[in-house]
């Protein structure tokens, strides 16, 4: 996607979240160091926020560690890779460069919301447009940008791509038929409550299907979800920006 400006004394923009189009990239050394470097700053945040956290909530400290382990490893991993392509860019590139503006999102309500952002052009021109100001580059108005909707599919859309025949009546829609015929049916209405991978039996033996599969009727409370922006806040807190490993990986690639 092209962008139009007003501004012509900035030679190159980063607009639409991609750095991969200015002829720079990360070399197989570069990405190995920055992910052992890396490892050093997820372990100290984790560390340092699960030992908060339990003093604060009395939730056992190995716990939080792997609570919080997948959200800062994806968030920090994010930040920190784009700060080291746009430092690569800078330095080796005989352009002069500007960015779009493009605000970050408030807060994640769920870690999943995290690795959906992170595959969009707007989620990544905001950390862009974050980092950009580390350089002091000039802020310019740019083109919105559109996400593609893969969702959005055609009214006829009908998905060939697992069809092998060109016949209606297959082995395959035969038994998604009797399996909708005969759901109702107790046996055929349960999950499995063994793993299949520890089983020493075939499974059409010993009545396995039948002694081994049981029905589930829980039915799961749904609450609201609510917003802790201040517990947000304190996870992103200057102060754990300061942390040690941070800085000495600062120092390694931003000279």
């Amino acid at each position: 996607m092209k962008s139009k400006f007003k501004d012509l004394n900035c030679d190159r923009t980063f607009s639409n979240g991609d750095l991969t189009n200015y002829g720079v990239v990360l070399e197989k050394g570069e990405i190995l160091s920055l992910s052992e470097n890396l490892s050093h700053v997820y372990f100290e945040l984790i560390n340092e926020l699960s030992l908060k956290y339990h003093k604060k909530y009395n939730i056992s400290q190995d716990a939080l560690k792997i609570l919080l382990r997948p959200a800062i490893v994806t968030i920090s991993h994010c930040f920190f890779e784009r700060l080291i392509r746009i430092n690569k860019i800078l330095t080796t590139s005989k352009y002069k460069f500007s960015f779009a503006q493009q605000d970050l999102p408030k807060v994640f309500n769920l870690y999943e919301d995290i690795n959906s952002a992170i595959l969009t052009q707007r989620y990544n021109q905001s950390v862009i447009s974050f980092l950009s100001q580390v350089w002091l580059l000039k802020n310019v108005m740019g083109d919105e940008i559109v996400e593609l909707n893969i969702e959005q599919l055609p009214e006829n859309f009908k998905n060939n791509l697992f069809k092998i025949s060109k016949s209606k009546i297959t082995i395959a829609s035969l038994l998604v038929y009797f399996q909708k015929l005969f759901f109702w049916l107790p046996t055929f209405g349960r999950f499995p409550v063994l793993n299949f991978s520890a089983s020493i039996k075939a499974l059409h033996k010993y009545f396995f299907y039948i002694l081994n599969f049981k029905e589930v009727n829980q039915k799961f409370l749904k609450e609201d979800l609510r917003l802790d922006l201040e517990l947000r806040n304190e996870i992103f807190d200057e102060k754990y920006l300061k942390a040690k490993e941070i800085n000495i990986f600062l120092s390694k690639y931003l000279k």
